[in-house]
């Protein structure tokens, strides 16, 4: 089997339809398809891979359940520091309403160790700009 390999670029004369019917071509990527956002997928993976040392997968249901509930954390947080912010009566969120938000949207134990994590991370982070 032998497949036929055409000499002649189809690119030119895309670009002459294009020039033609008035269409104006963006800058950018030629062809090629717009990535989605995956939001939080990259970093569970991420972390899934350290905690287990890359001994285990995920499965594309696993990861649906896991992004599910990460969207609704976040959700539940923003909805906290936005109330937060708004009952200050400030413009700016501030890291203190973060870490209140923090505390009232995720209960317990596990609460206050997020809010000890976040500010560890801040801090880390205040240290290397």
């Amino acid at each position: 089997y032998k497949r036929q390999v055409s000499t002649q670029s189809t690119w030119g004369k895309k670009a002459v339809k294009a020039k033609k019917s008035g269409a104006k071509r963006t800058g950018g990527k030629k062809g090629g398809k717009k990535r989605t956002s995956s939001g939080f997928q990259t970093y569970i993976f991420r972390i899934v891979r350290q905690v287990h040392k890359g001994d285990i997968g995920l499965s594309s249901r696993g990861m649906a359940i896991l992004k599910s509930f990460t969207d609704e954390m976040f959700d539940r947080v923003a909805r906290e520091a936005a109330a937060l912010q708004q009952a200050g009566k400030s413009a700016t969120l501030g890291h203190k309403e973060a870490a209140a938000a923090v505390k009232l949207a995720i209960p317990g134990e596990l609460g206050r160790n997020a809010a000890i994590e976040a500010s560890k991370a801040l801090q880390k982070y205040a240290e290397n700009q």
